[in-house]
């Protein structure tokens, strides 16, 4: 507003239409927009879109005007899309109960995922506002005025004059913002080439990094950390105080770095403000920085270092005036970071080969940015080449002094998962303050009410897709199997078709003893596709074991069997695989066919002569079978036989065996032992049918029951 008068300053897209020189600024499949207003089928990328959009996106504004905050949130691109798609948003009257029904009643409407079930107009949009129309089911809308608003102008000026009526009683207050809660913006490229567009947001990591030094202030981490924080990346070129709220209320940052770089000649010129976002007003200029357009890491070092020590000396009552030492990466560095972690994010095994070459590219290219180092560790963890991980690891331990607070617990909390040192490892989660990385930390340490408390105030699950996966197991391992179902159908209507979200609701179902349900889910897995390493009949094998620990040994042992006639159906190529005699092996297993069981076994343990788990179950196949000197031999042999990352694994097998052998005193000196050594506290423990001998052994059950 100027002056009274409202004031058009900018319109993005349309200014970036006109410096392209053309009507398209974007090829097949992409998406253009800012993702909280964006429609399904926007996000997808989709070429076919109508008025309708603009009905959805009106939606999300209005949503937004009358709720505090946009229908979705989330900390990445990709997460707020997925909720766009797959999630209905909750209804308005939840943020603000004094709406009335019939907008409500319109906004769901707009907010249909379904084009076809939206307003045709935003006539038909603003008429639903001010009528009854929205609140009648089934059929098209029509319009019952007596007078129909004719142009799409005069609605919006309708839904803007039920806006303001509305907002008079408005008695919400602004979100509480705190003044030592810092958020780096990326700054603006004013430099009209958009070769030093990265620069940008070069400048936030850095600026953020340099500013984690000051230890009384909370910094937001940002979009391209490795925790990520949430994505402020569409707010930039903050050029009055007052725009700085919106990132503040995104973040409950009350302090906003932003500012913008310009080219001179050749030299680029970095403008930076710290503003308070509360009280909307500057709060101190940075000292412009100058310097070579060939130097910009240069640049950027200075950027940080007066950065730094002008927020210190707003916030920071010791005026602190030290700064990080390592210097800012390369441009070309930097890119190939950003590229390796916008993969990292991406689901599927393979993508986990494309960071590490995208990581190691940016290591090749600037030896001292240690970030893309801490990808690299993760990224062959995730691999399952955890040898790689720990050197990888211990070549940044000699670094550590330069890291921020955040970093340093960050490779502490790498090292103690790749020791199995579990206490260790929660002990660093808990410094990085990650509450997703708490939460899993803390399942793994037999602590599930520790993590049931800090997820279940989660909204955004689509973020932390693999954080339900946590939460769920969980809510089983403290036996609230209601709550889990109710969660698990949650997470199934969001991802109908993910096997993994199936597998959860029929491992509470199980649980609960609804066999029938259990069926028919088990008929549904073998149709959805396979997901990272789950099919199908491995599916059901879980399921199978869960209804034996719940006291349903009959229904497992037609699950068994249900699942050995579907692996002998599969054609020859298949039957002859590794992976299809494993399945075979492990049902015949849990079909209590030992003697079949033991046949597979032994021709998989020849075949892989190093693999304990094959030699593991020969040695309880012995016990069961009342061969006590060859179980026992086959234990001695155990011994030692796994690598150090296997965090125990030898020693559960001869705990198994022993409890197989009903010695039971030896089978939990063994366990101990093994979960000393970092194997992690998972719901196959309580479901291995190996020790059930243990059930009801006061040792076993003190053991096994939630810590914390």
């Amino acid at each position: 507003l100027s002056g009274g008068h409202a004031l058009v300053a900018d319109f993005g897209i349309a200014r970036a239409l006109s410096a392209a020189g053309t009507t398209r600024l974007t090829g097949f499949g992409m998406a253009m927009g800012t993702p909280q207003y964006m429609s399904p089928e926007q996000s997808a990328g989709s070429g076919e879109l109508d008025a309708r959009t603009d009905v959805y996106s009106l939606g999300c504004v209005l949503f937004e005007m009358l709720g505090g905050e946009p229908p979705f949130t989330g900390a990445t691109v990709d997460a707020i899309a997925r909720q766009h798609a797959n999630t209905e948003p909750r209804p308005i009257t939840d943020l603000r109960p004094t709406v009335p029904d019939n907008v409500s009643a319109a906004i769901a409407r707009a907010l249909a995922k379904q084009p076809a079930d939206r307003f045709g107009t935003a006539t038909g949009f603003a008429e639903a506002l001010v009528g009854d129309g929205a609140r009648r089911g089934g059929g098209p809308f029509r319009l019952r005025r007596k007078v129909a608003l004719q142009v799409a102008a005069a609605s919006l000026i309708v839904i803007a004059a039920i806006i303001i009526g509305l907002s008079q009683d408005r008695s919400e207050p602004t979100p509480d913002l705190e003044l030592n809660r810092v958020v780096v913006v990326p700054l603006e490229n004013r430099t009209g080439d958009t070769a030093f567009a990265l620069l940008g947001n070069l400048a936030a990591d850095w600026i953020a990094q340099g500013l984690q030094q000051i230890d009384v202030i909370d910094v937001v981490p940002t979009v391209t950390a490795i925790n990520p924080g949430p994505d402020v990346a569409g707010i930039a070129g903050l050029s009055e105080p007052s725009a700085a709220r919106p990132a503040g209320e995104a973040t409950g940052a009350g302090t906003v770095v932003a500012g913008a770089y310009y080219r001179r000649g050749d030299s680029l010129e970095f403008q930076v403000q710290v503003i308070d976002a509360r009280e909307e007003r500057m709060l101190r200029a940075v000292a412009p920085v100058t310097g070579s357009v060939s130097a910009s890491g240069t640049i950027l070092d200075s950027l940080r270092r007066r950065v730094v020590t002008t927020v210190a000396a707003v916030l920071d009552y010791r005026l602190m005036t030290s700064t990080a030492v390592s210097p800012p990466p390369s441009l070309e560095a930097y890119r190939a970071y950003l590229e390796g972690h916008r993969t990292f994010y991406q689901p599927g095994p393979q993508r986990m080969r494309e960071v590490l070459e995208f990581m190691y590219r940016a290591v090749a290219l600037d030896s001292a940015f240690a970030d893309p180092r801490f990808f690299i560790v993760m990224a062959h963890f995730n691999l399952g080449e955890s040898a790689a991980a720990d050197s990888n690891a211990q070549l940044l331990v000699p670094f550590r002094s330069r890291f921020s607070p955040y970093q340093r617990a960050f490779l502490d909390w790498l090292i103690a998962g790749l020791r199995g040192d579990r206490v260790q490892a929660l002990r660093a989660a808990r410094a990085r303050g990650a509450l997703p990385d708490i939460a899993v930390e803390a399942l793994r340490s037999n602590r599930p009410n520790e993590a049931i408390e800090i997820l279940s105030d989660v909204q955004d699950w689509g973020a932390l897709y693999f954080q339900w996966h946590t939460f769920m197991e969980a809510l089983h391992m403290v036996g609230d199997y209601s709550s889990e179902l109710i969660q698990a159908r949650r997470a199934r209507e969001a991802f109908p078709y993910r096997l993994l979200m199936l597998r959860n609701e029929l491992r509470a179902l199980a649980a609960l003893g609804r066999l029938d349900e259990v069926d028919r889910g088990i008929e549904e897995s073998l149709l959805l596709p396979a997901e990272e390493s789950v099919v199908g009949v491995a599916v059901m094998g879980e399921i199978g074991a869960e209804l034996r620990a719940h006291g349903f040994r009959e229904a497992s042992l037609k699950v068994a069997q249900r699942a050995l006639r579907w692996l002998r159906s599969r054609p020859p190529e298949e039957a002859a695989t590794v992976r299809h005699k494993v399945g075979l092996a492990l049902n015949l297993y849990l079909a209590e066919r030992w003697d079949e069981a033991h046949a597979l076994f032994r021709e998989l343990a020849q075949a892989l002569p190093t693999d304990a788990t094959f030699r593991g179950h020969l040695g309880v196949l012995a016990a069961r079978q009342g061969d006590r000197e060859e179980a026992l031999r086959i234990s001695d042999q155990l011994e030692g036989m796994t690598d150090p990352y296997d965090f125990g694994h030898d020693l559960y097998w001869q705990a198994c065996i022993a409890a197989q052998l009903g010695d039971l005193d030896r089978a939990m000196t063994l366990l101990r032992d093994a979960y000393a050594r970092g194997r992690m506290f998972t719901l196959f423990l309580h479901r291995d049918m190996d020790l059930e001998p243990l059930h009801g052994y006061q040792p076993f059950e003190e053991f096994v029951r939630p810590k914390g």
